[in-house]
């Protein structure tokens, strides 16, 4: 079974290869659902993917500290 390319990308860019994965939820206004889901499809990456993209620099500078 192969990962699809995102997926794959983001594990080998957070190094969580073997760590457990914890799922994240976000309750947003529709309007703001709409425009996220609208980013993504112009960005031709799932809602995840782009969420995760965004997360990242944060993650890192956390990482950091």
């Amino acid at each position: 079974m192969t990962l699809p390319e995102d997926v794959e990308s983001f594990r080998s860019s957070c190094g969580c290869h073997r760590e457990i994965r914890k799922q994240v939820s976000l309750f947003l206004p529709l309007s703001e659902w709409k425009t996220l889901r609208l980013e993504a499809a112009r960005q031709k990456v799932s809602m995840t993917e782009l969420c995760r993209r965004w997360i990242k620099p944060e993650m890192d500078r956390l990482h950091q500290e």
